[in-house]
């Protein structure tokens, strides 16, 4: 397996950060961020809010991002992490 076939996903409004190993995979939840979706017209804050929380879950298991963090639809992040 390469570093590329890790990808973190984190949902804003679960709070729930997965692990995606193949492309078409529902991936392996690794945890709660805590972040509570707050709804507040600064969209950026709040993202910005889930990513800090989602990288300090991914350091909790020993893994760490690859390159930044991509914003998707229905707040939703994703980003390539590796195996520290």
């Amino acid at each position: 397996m390469t570093d590329r076939d890790l990808r973190a996903q984190a949902d804003y409004d679960t709070g729930e950060v997965r692990i995606i190993r193949h492309r078409h995979d529902e991936g392996e939840s690794i945890g709660n961020t805590g972040v509570a979706r707050l709804d507040r017209p600064d969209r950026d804050a709040d993202l910005g809010a889930l990513e800090r929380a989602a990288d300090l879950l991914l350091a909790e298991v020993g893994l760490k991002r690859a390159g930044p963090w991509r914003r998707g639809r229905q707040w939703k992040i994703a980003a390539t992490v590796l195996d520290t």
